[in-house]
């Protein structure tokens, strides 16, 4: 792994080089990287099985015991109720120690979000608007695939993150690193009746998508302006974008995919 300019190798410095946690840490980034996101693993499989493979040390003195104990009881934290953080912190292509220590001190500092900032708002009563579709696991592989090749987010989403987004279920909104190509790519599903025709009206109503420009939860008339802006536009990315849901709109009827 390479890490950046300003954090340096850990051999350089024996404060680091002994720094369990930080190892800890690292070694969950690359498990994240290597499992959620380049194979699509289910985020609490990850964690199981990173907590599991990792609950003895080597060591065999009192105070050293006592210390793995005390990161594996921060790493379970970390993992199991503060995935905001995971998110933030592993989506990116690197993990230094700066950006460990930055994670460090908000897991320190800070709880959970639950209403306020770039969360899902509290559930009504009523029930929230869905997408009115099933995916299998090849499909939601495919349109993983086409959304990262189409830089449709900030980060690179897995076929978990994608079947989540579908079924409104996503613990965190994922962000769009342009309005309009996703406003594209779901009206081109909706043309292709892959999901409903109000899909507007979904993501505004259960908060599954941050804007590019503002970082708040995009509304329905933010989308709508966006895709009008798109359609005004001659440029073939959005050929491109139609022409790859073609291709999962063809696999969905390969497959047998029926709305629900």
């Amino acid at each position: 792994m390479r890490h950046c300019c300003s954090c340096q190798s850990r051999k350089s410095s024996s404060d680091v080089s002994t720094n369990e946690l930080w190892s800890l840490c690292e070694a969950a980034y690359t498990q994240y990287r290597n499992e959620v996101i380049g194979f699509g693993k289910l985020y609490d499989r990850y964690a199981d099985d990173y907590l599991n493979s990792h609950s003895f040390s080597g060591n065999l003195d009192a105070a050293s015991l006592n210390e793995h104990r005390k990161n594996i009881g921060i790493m379970t934290e970390l993992l199991r109720n503060r995935r905001d953080l995971v998110e933030k912190y592993f989506r990116n292509g690197n993990f230094c120690l700066s950006e460990f220590q930055a994670l460090h001190k908000e897991l320190d500092t800070t709880v959970a979000p639950i209403i306020k900032g770039n969360t899902l708002r509290p559930k009504p009563d009523r029930p929230k608007p869905s997408f009115q579709c099933f995916f299998n696991e090849i499909q939601l592989s495919l349109i993983a695939n086409y959304a990262n090749e189409a830089q449709l987010f900030s980060t690179p989403v897995s076929a978990e993150e994608m079947k989540n987004f579908f079924s409104a279920s996503i613990t965190m909104p994922l962000k769009a690193a342009n309005n309009r190509r996703v406003a594209v790519f779901l009206d081109a599903m909706c043309d292709m009746n892959m999901i409903c025709r109000r899909w507007q009206h979904v993501i505004a109503e259960n908060d599954l998508l941050l804007s590019s420009v503002t970082d708040r939860p995009l509304k329905v008339s933010n989308l709508s302006s966006a895709l009008n802006e798109a359609k005004a536009d001659p440029r073939c990315v959005y050929d491109t974008i139609r022409k790859m849901e073609e291709h999962i709109a063809k696999s969905t009827k390969s497959s047998g995919k029926d709305s629900i």
